[in-house]
């Protein structure tokens, strides 16, 4: 039993310390040159929706 209590603390520590990394993304443009944003949203590949962002905020 205090084997398994010990590999479920390990395996959260691991899990809550690989959550605090933060990651930054630089993309070779401004963010003033982009126009419009498209994405496609939804969970299953073959339902997904087209969405088009195209305000500033």
């Amino acid at each position: 039993m205090k084997k398994i209590v010990l590999v479920l603390v390990a395996a959260m520590v691991l899990v809550f310390t690989g959550c605090e990394k933060k990651e930054t993304i630089s993309m070779p443009f401004d963010v003033a040159d982009v126009n419009n944003i498209e994405m496609y949203r939804n969970a299953e590949p073959y339902s997904a929706e087209k969405q088009v962002i195209t305000e500033s905020e």
